[in-house]
């Protein structure tokens, strides 16, 4: 029969998975999609489904990485970056409706703590962006899918979140640009999580400097192993944004110092991670 999946060659599992992909890209189909973005900043918000979303997929992303994708692409966004200075933070916001009327909300965040050129989104470029954590990405060059099948996996839960809305609502809660400035509303508070980050790094990158040896190493793991994990976890205050950073990156730092073939090499490393820290953010008025 045309236009039928055959599953005569099929496992067990690769049919519930087929099946699952099936269910999720119906059900997304049904959903009211609309992008909101901030028209006045100078970064656009281009919702799947345009040309030009289309052709940046398609340019940017290779095969595998498109096809783990395909469950999720309706939600993807692209930010255009259309002003004259370069991004170093988007928090996009998505609101899922449920049958009932009931909104769920769900952050996605692209940033970049560092005020390093590579690092950034410069004018001209855009941002790839989805419903899930660590996947955003600047498109400057073809994109390889390390990882697809963990990918696929991560894609295929959301998609089944999402497929179950009946509306959902993409929206530029807030943007940064790298001399500081902050626009939009920022209902997520992405200036008290940039700031907390930023706080951390600047700490470290203080006190590494003023040591040597083994008295740094010591500090080092002594910062590492003070925060509690498991409380900080659970809570989103500024405070423990701080300690939760503060920790992850003393176990980076002491990794590169591990690393290091002598002090110089390990401070160039350092300055690239902790030691050139963006602007304090403010609002423009």
């Amino acid at each position: 029969m045309a236009g039928l999946l055959d599953c005569r060659f099929l496992s067990h599992k690769k049919i519930w998975m087929v099946f699952g992909i099936l269910v999720a890209m119906s059900s997304s189909s049904q959903a009211r999609i609309s992008c909101q973005g901030l028209p006045w900043s100078g970064i656009e918000l281009v919702c799947s489904g345009s040309p030009v979303f289309r052709t940046a997929l398609a340019q940017g992303i290779d095969p595998v990485g498109l096809a783990a994708l395909r469950p999720v692409e309706s939600y993807l966004v692209l930010v255009q970056n259309r002003s004259r200075k370069a991004l170093v933070a988007v928090m996009i916001r998505y609101e899922r409706v449920s049958p009932s009327g009931q909104s769920a909300w769900l952050n996605s965040l692209w940033l970049t703590t560092q005020n390093i050129d590579r690092r950034k989104a410069h004018p001209g470029e855009s941002i790839l962006m989805g419903p899930f954590g660590g996947f955003s990405r600047v498109l400057r060059e073809r994109l390889v899918m390390v990882d697809a099948q963990g990918a696929s996996i991560d894609v295929q839960r959301r998609a089944a979140e999402f497929g179950e809305s009946t509306e959902i609502r993409i929206q530029l809660d807030a943007v940064v640009f790298d001399d500081g400035v902050l626009l939009g509303p920022d209902n997520a508070g992405l200036q008290a999580e940039l700031g907390a980050y930023i706080r951390a790094e600047r700490e470290l990158h203080e006190n590494v400097l003023k040591m040597a040896g083994e008295a740094r190493r010591e500090y080092l793991k002594s910062v590492a192993e003070k925060a509690d994990f498991l409380a900080l976890l659970g809570e989103n205050t500024p405070e423990a944004l701080y300690k939760r950073h503060l920790a992850v990156y003393a176990r980076i730092l002491l990794s590169m110092l591990d690393r290091a073939r002598n002090e110089e090499e390990f401070l160039i490393w350092e300055s690239q991670v902790v030691g050139s820290s963006i602007p304090e953010l403010r609002r423009e008025n």
